[in-house]
């Protein structure tokens, strides 16, 4: 699954939404391999067809709590964007 398909504004929602649901991460799960099981979760939600924001930033964050065992993570507000 490769970003490549989709068009500027989706893909900038795609890594806004990477980032935020990466920041919630604790330190010993910022590494590279923590951050691609998100990002792939990410693509096949857009994948899906549901490439909002708010689409996007729930799968995001949903993949981060539920590969952590469902735990809670750090809060990490919900920011604004251009896209």
């Amino acid at each position: 699954m490769l970003s490549e398909g989709f068009d500027e504004a989706t893909r900038s929602r795609m890594d806004y939404a990477l980032e935020l649901a990466c920041r919630g991460l604790p330190e010993d799960r910022q590494g590279h391999e923590w951050r691609k099981i998100v990002a792939e979760d990410v693509m096949r939600c857009a994948h899906e067809g549901r490439t909002s924001l708010e689409d996007l930033t729930a799968a995001a964050r949903h993949c981060v709590v539920e590969k952590l065992g469902g735990k809670a993570i750090r809060s990490v507000p919900f920011e604004t964007v251009a896209v």
